[in-house]
């Protein structure tokens, strides 16, 4: 799989404002998913600002349950997590462990519960060794719950506490949402004027005080064999 980055320049100005107003770098990753009641939670976070940041990732993910339920400003933290592919599904057995069946539907990283246990789930992406949540969704005994990666993230420079695995429910900041049409892309950031593309049509930007599900989760049907030109993503 090839890496995606995502460098980020800003100004000296900007970075000592930011620095001496107790902002991070907060990262997100969007996804299909079939269920609902889904938070985003967040995959990245850095305080160390420079002119110049750096994000980058190779698209690989793991699936994961949790016993924490889905609930603003709540953190998530996996009892369990496999890597998957598409087409695999995650099997939850009725003692909570996992094992991973080729089985799944085609088009999706899914999760199966067999027990009689509600979890949360859903898919963490990898950076580094670090295996972090991007969101969760209530995952109900005897239920399938499906997602699919898409490739991007939205970028925020925000000074609302938060870290890696906390459940979001709004944006604090403007955000950049970036569709990795291509594998590197760059933009800037000003304190005063925010995020700047040059006009890409691969960034698009988010208001401050959005909800951030209605940006990130995308609702979708599953493809089957009968869907001749895909299914149709619906928003959530």
């Amino acid at each position: 799989m090839n890496p995606y980055q995502i460098k980020i320049q800003l100004s000296g100005a900007t970075v000592q404002a930011l620095q001496e107003n107790g902002f991070s770098l907060v990262v997100f990753q969007p996804l299909q998913a079939t269920p609902s009641g889904g938070l985003p939670v967040v995959w990245l976070q850095t305080k160390s600002l420079t002119t110049t940041i750096t994000i980058s990732w190779t698209p690989t993910y793991a699936a994961y349950i949790a016993s924490s339920p889905v609930v603003a400003n709540g953190m998530i933290e996996a009892s369990s997590e496999v890597p998957l592919g598409m087409g695999d599904m995650m099997v939850v057995a009725q003692n909570g462990s996992a094992s991973v069946e080729t089985d799944g539907p085609a088009d999706a990283m899914s999760i199966l519960n067999n027990s009689t246990t509600q979890y949360s789930c859903g898919l963490a992406a990898t950076t580094g060794d670090q295996v972090t949540p991007i969101a969760a969704f209530p995952l109900y005994p005897s239920s399938l719950d499906a997602f699919a990666p898409m490739a991007g993230a939205l970028l925020l420079f925000q000074s609302y506490p938060s870290q890696p695995g906390q459940v979001l429910e709004r944006s604090f900041a403007q955000g950049l949402l970036v569709n990795m049409t291509q594998t590197q892309v760059s933009a800037s950031f000003d304190i005063n004027t925010g995020w700047n593309t040059g006009g890409a049509s691969w960034g698009t930007l988010v208001p401050p005080n959005t909800m951030l599900a209605t940006v990130l989760i995308h609702r979708t049907p599953l493809k089957t064999a009968a869907d001749e030109g895909g299914a149709e993503e619906q928003q959530e």
